[in-house]
């Protein structure tokens, strides 16, 4: 028997854990002792431990063979009810590009996230829990509690106590108490509950190391000796170092993040979590980031917004923090710990990364006009061009180039409207007479974004005090003042209609459109926002001009479709990465409509009708 088995490492120290051990030989049993005649007795039992399953994997090389098949065809064409402690552990067991998933009733389980394949799932019944949909809202941790060496999370729901590795963010167990604590200690890899009942308060001891519960009278510490802090309900958590952060949200994401907001761990979410997304400026094209990194990579789903579709996935670094779509919709910008690279939309095998990083136009677009992008490099402000890698260097193109150039923006004539943080001013050459102009009226607030229109003599300047201003590129006056309520985030821009879309909180958006009668002598603005609930953090809005939609994408993997003007709802679409959904043929999969829809969304393989 290989040792490995056997002994398990912890820092310095090498032991020989009876509970390793145990688990090995329940899985060396159950492989080694199933047949035909007590499939049933064996595996529809209990729900195997997921570490009897680890090693089930390992001694029977997740092949869809001898026992996998014996256990399969034994729950073929039954119900999930009589089946189901059984399918999931075969689910579990063995995952492998030869299974064999038809015939199955896997309405209660997740359809495991196999790397590639084409395995079919004809006759197979599935549900919205199969493919990461489900409408059921994950608990909500009012109480998060982070152990001193910040080893564990503990969390609360009601009387639901949770129990989370930091480092692996895996979750260790669940407990049900009698009630919820009010008051809890941490003292020597000891977790205190505190918890109040009719006779007198009950205290709980757990050992976090082994996961032992401490019932026995004489292991129940003396009351006296431990150091009780009061619960705090608000769903939040600091550790003592104050290095990492714990939330959870109602809308059932809960996380781990580090002290500057990146996330560490995803602990549950009630849906698809992304990493970040990003819309072209014509609303054609869309690219989204998975939050999650395998084998030191992360997903990326392209998405033809027009027609409703993915049309494809591809793997970038895994150190890619958020993705950026240029304005064409042609190339896709990702932003890195210490550098940017850009793909080829249509050429996947156009992949490089750039000399410098591109100036923006706002908080979440970088300036392009066609295919070329702006940086600074030692030769001073360049324009790029992606697709010939061609450099232009304008320095000598301007009489003046702000030395805090901090965003900028192209105007109809391919001219540049920049902004200069120091004096926070957007400064351009009249279109008129080519006088150098500075403007913005609002001061002392700092420039959130610019951004000229193509059919009309203005240019937007979204500043930190939640305005929107329209100056005139000619003469540079303001002609205009929209109140977006708040500090606006991110600002999207429809020039055929012209029109603005504002994000300032979590998830609201509004719209300003401008509306002229007694034929365009005379017009007004004004603003509309959604009438549905906007289900997680916006990460990006635009416009779609072929099908007069504003576009929103938001953190819990929704995209949503609603008139342009008007807010007015058209559709939406759950975007599955639970499970890498190329790996299965959909063809005589049996399910509800809405699935099949949101399947064909996705881009799933197979024949649904």
């Amino acid at each position: 028997m290989n040792e490995s088995n056997l002994l398990k490492q912890s820092g310095n120290y090498v032991y020989f854990p009876h509970q390793i051990y145990r688990d090995f030989l329940s899985a060396k049993y159950i492989v080694k002792y199933t047949a035909a005649d007590n499939v049933d007795g064996i595996w529809n039992s209990r729900m195997f431990p997921q570490a009897i399953i680890r090693h089930i994997s390992e001694l029977d090389g997740q092949m869809w063979s001898n026992t996998a098949k014996l256990v399969s065809d034994d729950a073929k064409g039954k119900a999930n009810d009589i089946k189901y402690n059984q399918i999931f552990n075969l689910i579990s067991s063995y995952q492998c590009e030869d299974a064999d998933y038809t015939c199955l009733d896997l309405t209660n389980v997740r359809l495991p996230k196999l790397p590639n394949g084409d395995i079919s799932l004809r006759n197979s019944d599935i549900s919205d829990y199969s493919i990461g949909c489900e409408k059921d809202r994950i608990p909500y941790y009012n109480i998060l509690i982070f152990s001193d060496d910040n080893d564990w999370l503990v969390g609360f729901q009601n009387s639901i106590m949770t129990i989370w590795n930091v480092e692996t963010g895996n979750r260790v167990g669940e407990w049900r108490l009698s009630a919820q604590p009010y008051s809890v200690s941490f003292e020597n890899n000891f977790l205190y509950l505190k918890i109040k009942s009719r006779q007198h308060d009950e205290i709980i001891a757990f050992e976090l190391n082994d996961n032992v519960w401490i019932v026995n009278t004489e292991n129940k510490p003396d009351k006296s000796s431990i150091r009780f802090n009061r619960v705090d309900k608000s769903g939040k958590a600091v550790s003592r170092d104050k290095e990492l952060m714990a939330g959870s949200a109602p809308d059932g994401l809960t996380r781990i993040c580090y002290k500057g907001g990146q996330i560490k761990h995803i602990l549950s979410s009630r849906r698809t979590v992304l990493q970040s997304a990003s819309i072209s400026s014509n609303g054609s094209h869309a690219v989204t980031l998975d939050y999650e990194i395998e084998n030191d990579q992360r997903k990326i789903q392209m998405w033809d917004i027009t027609h409703k579709k993915k049309q494809m996935e591809r793997f970038c670094p895994g150190n890619t923090q958020n993705v950026y779509m240029l304005a064409t919709g042609d190339w896709i910008l990702g932003k890195t710990d210490d550098r940017f690279w850009c793909w080829n939309w249509s050429d996947e095998d156009n992949f490089y990364y750039l000399e410098a990083e591109p100036l923006s136009n706002s908080n979440m677009k970088y300036s392009s006009y066609e295919n070329k992008i702006l940086y600074y490099d030692g030769n001073g402000l360049v324009l790029f061009d992606l697709d010939s890698k061609v450099k232009n260097v304008l320095t000598s193109n301007y009489s003046y180039i702000p030395e805090n150039l901090s965003q900028a923006a192209f105007l109809p004539n391919g001219k540049l409207a920049m902004v200069d943080e120091h004096e926070r001013k957007v400064i351009f050459n009249s279109i008129r007479n080519d006088r150098l102009m500075k403007v913005n009226s609002e001061k002392l607030c700092k420039i959130r974004g610019i951004y000229a229109f193509d059919k009309e003599p203005f240019i937007a300047v979204a500043t930190s005090n939640g305005l929107v201003s329209m100056y005139h590129t000619g003469t540079g006056q303001r002609t205009r003042k929209l109140e977006t309520h708040s500090n606006p985030r991110i600002i999207a821009w429809n020039d055929q209609k012209m029109a603005v879309a504002c994000v300032s909180s979590y998830s609201k958006v509004i719209v300003f459109r401008y509306f002229s009668w007694d034929n365009g002598r005379k017009g007004n603005w004004y603003e509309a926002g959604p009438r549905i609930s906007i289900e997680g953090e916006i990460l990006d809005v635009s416009f779609n001009y072929e099908n007069e939609e504003l576009i929103i994408i938001t953190s819990l993997g929704r995209i949503y479709y609603l008139s342009d003007l008007f807010c007015d709802y058209h559709a939406q679409t759950q975007i599955i990465n639970s499970f890498n959904i190329g790996a299965y043929d959909f063809s005589g999969v049996i399910c509800d409509e809405h699935i099949k829809e949101e399947l064909l969304m996705n881009g799933c393989k197979g024949n649904l009708a």
